[in-house]
């Protein structure tokens, strides 16, 4: 933000980053900016091969003016700034509206929360306490410390302990102190579950090459959980009174209840067309699929996508768009229908 307009500044910098987020995902050529599948119905190349090739010949004109347009857009939109987080903040308190721009200038200022506090402290303790309010459904310890450190905070605010901190107006103050209070408010309703938690896993892929390094990620991201996954009754055995683990596995087990895991499922979204066979255009089903990003993970990991026995089932959906825009599609896709459906996990 600028260094002398405190609460009022903006952040320059934001409108290239969220037009290179957009243009340059997953979903697109890393170097040209071109969808995927533009590339690949060319049938010039092997995805393996795209990377390491001149990519000269891939620059189409189509490519080109997608990436002015967008430029245009994010040239026209107003400023991100403080601002931006005060009526992004406004609007959650008062109608649970969460809005991207409001996510983004919030971890804008959590990655740089000393100089934002001092630019502007009510809008660093919105940002703040937002960013906490996303880790109790996630790490309960780790939420109430942060709360007990965020009140410390205000309350040298509050004291002038920082005199050169920017208070910006009698607002912000207010919807910082309601942004706080929710915290603790969130705290007192950590209640144990009445069913198991669901937990889905949405994944966008672009082509079946892909599909080994889920199957690692699954493996790995379930690998440290064989503690926390205990029956409650013996969940702080052979754990030292007080420590930081027991205390970690008693929060997972307030949480979770009599619940030994939560429910999990894979749902993969195709964002590059439909996902084909290694060197075949058959179209790959959701059995199929199931049997390859678990053919190498362990009976737990199965068990814990509820797989008894074979493969779990995995939900297989393509992402069809006449303007492509990557990820973020399976994400809205997934929501969208998990709300109209009444699944949405938790």
């Amino acid at each position: 933000g600028d260094a002398v307009k405190g609460c009022s500044s903006i952040f320059p910098w934001a409108s290239a980053i969220l037009y290179s987020q957009v243009v340059f995902g997953p979903a697109y050529h890393p170097l040209t900016g071109e969808h995927m599948s533009d590339v690949l119905s060319a049938g010039a190349l092997d995805p393996e091969d795209i990377l390491e090739a001149d990519t000269a010949g891939f620059q189409n004109q189509a490519s080109a003016d997608r990436e002015l347009r967008w430029e245009e857009h994010f040239r026209s939109r107003a400023p991100l700034g403080f601002e931006t987080l005060l009526k992004g903040a406004r609007d959650y308190l008062q109608r649970r509206d969460f809005s991207i721009d409001t996510f983004f200038t919030v971890n804008e200022i959590i990655g740089n929360f000393g100089d934002a506090l001092h630019q502007c402290a009510p809008a660093a303790m919105i940002a703040a306490s937002l960013k906490v309010e996303m880790l109790f459904d996630r790490d309960l310890i780790a939420a109430r410390f942060a709360t007990r450190q965020l009140k410390h905070l205000a309350k040298r605010i509050a004291q002038r302990l920082e005199p050169d901190m920017h208070k910006g107006p009698a607002e912000w103050k207010i919807i910082a102190d309601r942004a706080l209070g929710r915290l603790t408010v969130l705290d007192e309703k950590r209640h144990s579950l009445t069913r198991p938690a669901k937990v889905d896993f949405v994944v966008p892929l672009c082509s079946a090459g892909e599909i080994d390094a889920l199957s690692s990620s699954l493996s790995l991201a379930f690998s440290g959980l064989d503690i926390e996954l205990r029956e409650p009754a013996d969940a702080n055995e052979g754990l030292e009174e007080g420590s930081w683990r027991a205390r970690r596995v008693q929060a997972h087990t307030r949480v979770r209840g009599r619940f030994r895991h939560a429910q999990f499922s894979l749902h993969v979204y195709s964002v590059c067309g439909d996902i084909s066979h290694h060197g075949t255009t058959r179209q790959t089903s959701a059995a199929e699929l199931s049997k390859l990003i678990f053919a190498s993970v362990s009976n737990e990991v199965k068990l814990h996508f509820g797989a008894e026995a074979g493969f779990p089932h995995v939900h297989l959906s393509a992402v069809e768009e006449e303007v492509p825009t990557g990820d973020v599609a399976a994400y809205l896709q997934h929501l969208a229908h998990a709300s109209a459906t009444n699944t949405l996990a938790n």
